[in-house]
């Protein structure tokens, strides 16, 4: 039977396996069994240590959650010569290099077809997404080798959502402005395309190298695996994710939830969801982290389910429907409010800041203006909303 090494931190956890029927399990060493004990989380909690190996089903939640999807997917897959739907072959050719402290597969092991493979990070999502490298900025780029993950993400403008990477670097900066724990991220022009550029947060700098920190998606934590379409999972929802942060000790990252779906309405992103939520480990401590923040109303967008409400709700509709989220995360209505009339105020204080930034720093495009017409709507009819709270039937 096939296999390649799990490795964390660099050290040999385990190993991913071929099954009979074509998928594939993961079991841990009996030496890091005994080491840690049965039930510690290493991995993912999804995946305690245990003896026994985890079934195809219950290790694909963990595996399909590092890589990519869509047409994407099937792009990279094209080009390694791979069949797109087998997770095994495209983890091998790009396990080198994936979010968090986890790498796949000895050096010895490693198909040739991963020199084809060089800044294709495994990522999840259904954008082009790059590895590179570079130590210092105004440095040259450079492909990332196997045994140096790569130190930024760069996702050049797609073709078919124009200014997209000035979409998300606007998005993210308000996120980031307003207080979020949202990924880093600058604009640049590589070979000629626009990029957005994001230094991985899921890496801290010592030594003048940079250290893997692990981490994994809300999805990953909770084994919800894809469902393999394009729509992907419609799961978690806000309780799941508020009942994940709790089991972790993280109640005060409770109300960061409901700030991202307000920033996320009045905004107009309606892709939010268990894979852009991330739990970043360091030194025993977690934390939270978003990515992939971008405005999909302005390009006509379908909304999809997991961590945020359809916006073609009314805003009174839209409120009465936070309040259910609120009670089912176990939150008081009267908190909520309070949390609600300040997560609005920040989110609208940031969109005008950030609004200047780009005009000040060079990177504005016309699609800002349309997001910012889109925000002014939503969040003008919020504010009304939250003003009449007291006579409004919740």
């Amino acid at each position: 039977m096939h296999s390649i090494d799990v490795c964390l931190h660099g050290e040999r956890i385990g190993a991913l396996a071929r099954t009979a029927d074509g998928g594939y399990e993961l079991s841990y060493a009996p030496s890091v069994v005994a080491k840690h004990g049965s039930g510690s989380v290493l991995l993912s909690h999804s995946l305690p240590v245990r003896a026994d190996p985890y079934s195809s089903d219950t290790t694909r939640a963990y595996v399909e959650g590092l890589l990519p999807r869509g047409g994407e997917r099937r792009r990279l897959a094209a080009e390694l010569g791979v069949d797109a739907t087998d997770g095994y072959e495209l983890v091998a050719a790009l396990g080198y290099d994936c979010p968090g402290a986890v790498t796949f597969g000895a050096e010895r092991e490693r198909p040739r077809r991963t020199a084809i493979a060089a800044s294709r990070i495994a990522l999840g999502g259904d954008r082009e997404k790059l590895g590179m490298v570079r130590d210092r900025l105004g440095e040259p780029w450079r492909k990332p080798v196997p045994g140096r993950p790569s130190t930024h993400v760069v996702k050049p403008e797609p073709g078919d959502r124009p200014e997209m990477a000035a979409n998300e670097m606007f998005c993210t900066s308000v996120f980031r402005q307003a207080g979020l724990p949202a990924a880093k991220a600058t604009m640049e022009t590589i070979d000629g395309r626009d990029c957005l550029v994001s230094p991985r947060f899921d890496q801290v700098w010592e030594g003048g190298e940079p250290r893997r920190l692990h981490q994994e998606t809300f999805c990953q934590a909770l084994g919800i695996p894809p469902l393999g379409g394009e729509g992907e999972a419609d799961a978690p929802g806000f309780a799941e994710a508020c009942g994940l942060l709790r089991a972790l000790g993280r109640e005060r990252d409770v109300p960061t939830l409901i700030h991202a779906a307000f920033g996320n309405y009045v905004l107009g992103n309606g892709d939010s969801h268990g894979r852009n939520f991330a739990l970043v480990f360091r030194d025993g401590a977690v934390r939270v982290a978003m990515y992939d923040i971008a405005s999909t109303v302005v390009y006509d967008e379908a909304t999809e389910a997991g961590m945020v409400l359809p916006d073609d709700l009314d805003v009174t509709t839209y409120l009465r429907r936070l309040c259910e989220v609120a009670a089912e995360c176990g939150i008081d209505l009267d908190v909520f409010h309070i949390q609600a009339s300040c997560a609005l105020k920040y989110i609208c204080d940031a969109i005008e800041v950030v609004a200047e930034r780009a005009e000040a720093q060079g990177w504005y495009a016309p699609v800002i203006d349309r997001i910012f017409e889109v925000a002014q709507d939503r969040a003008g009819r919020c504010a009304e909303r939250l003003l009449l709270w007291d006579h409004m039937d919740m």
